[in-house]
């Protein structure tokens, strides 16, 4: 069931959009489609925004979804072969916001930002299904560090106040804690 409504998900973050005609939308086998499109996963409900698809051998090779001043909101380079998915998204003024990239409906890597340009999230998923995540603060500082195996708490996990004064520090091993 959880890997069912990860790639409904997903499918909605990476395409980000529903077309408002899908009869205009030909797969043209080479080049690029421009279309509009109602945004789906933003905040902003300003209506209508600008998409292009390209296509390489029927298969799109690039998709960019564009605020209505034209600066992107997001673009996906999809590789079809090995199904994966490296997406970029961005601030309205252009800035990066987040860079993430999956696999076969897994996330590998999460980078987000805040509007000022500090980070907010570095996660990232290795071999074994290791995970490790750090949480920042909008002022720079680190809020947690957590790292999980096979989906269970594993390794140090520590919190910090917003002054970067540490507030937590646990150790657990395959979901038991085993140091406060």
């Amino acid at each position: 069931m959880k890997k069912i409504l990860f790639i409904l998900v997903a499918t909605i973050v990476l395409l980000g959009c529903s077309p408002l005609s899908e009869d205009r939308f030909k797969n043209p086998g080479n080049g690029v489609v421009r279309d509009n499109v109602i945004d789906m996963i933003g905040s902003e409900k300003s209506g209508p925004l600008e998409a292009e698809y390209e296509f390489k051998d029927s298969a799109v090779v690039r998709y960019t979804l564009y605020y209505p001043d034209r600066k992107k909101k997001m673009e996906s380079l999809p590789d079809s072969g090995r199904w994966v998915w490296p997406v970029s998204e961005y601030f309205e003024p252009g800035q990066l916001k987040r860079v993430y990239v999956t696999s076969d409906s897994i996330f590998l890597s999460d980078r987000q930002w805040y509007e000022n340009g500090n980070p907010e999230l570095e996660f990232s998923r290795s071999e074994g299904k290791k995970d490790r995540g750090v949480r920042y603060y909008a002022n720079g500082n680190r809020k947690e560090e957590f790292e999980f195996v096979n989906e269970q708490r594993h390794g140090i996990w520590a919190e910090w106040d917003s002054l970067g004064n540490q507030t937590r520090n646990e150790e657990y091993v395959n979901g038991t804690l085993k140091r406060k």
